[in-house]
């Protein structure tokens, strides 16, 4: 049986959004796309589908975007100063452009402590619920 859900949430300038993709098959096969940030729950979020969801093949996507004042990124003053000197030993005529400067590997650095994922492991799990859903509804308008 085939089915869809989805569920969004926006708090505190975090954006969530799930969706639950289900298609026929004997058994129960599940697949996750999931930010790398937000991996450690795929065990429970797995554990809670199949609470609602027994056989078929599950794709899971799961979207996050922070825009809140946590998610600026700080600068690595180091490894900034190490590119700058590197760059000025090559010669006085070289520009630097600050932008491809905070491009580089090591320059940002961002936030993304297990505090982040406790945070937001409530919310997913209520979004997982509602998904699922809307999946168990759509499998059973089809019969």
């Amino acid at each position: 049986m085939t089915g869809f859900g989805s569920a969004s949430s926006i708090r505190e300038g975090v954006l969530l959004h799930v969706e639950i993709r289900t298609v026929n098959n004997k058994f129960f096969k599940s697949n996750f796309r999931v930010p790398e940030v937000l991996q450690g729950l795929e065990t429970e979020i797995e554990q809670r589908i199949t609470s609602y969801i027994t056989r078929g093949s599950v794709t899971v996507t799961l979207k996050f975007s922070d825009t809140s004042e946590k998610a600026a990124a700080s600068i690595n003053t180091d490894a900034l100063k190490s590119y700058v000197a590197q760059l000025k030993s090559v010669g006085d005529d070289v520009t630097i452009d600050v932008a491809r400067l905070l491009s580089l590997p090591g320059v940002l650095i961002q936030d993304q402590s297990d505090a982040l994922v406790t945070n937001l492991k409530p919310n997913v799990l209520e979004l997982i619920d509602e998904a699922c859903g809307g999946v168990v509804e759509m499998r059973t308008t089809e019969g």
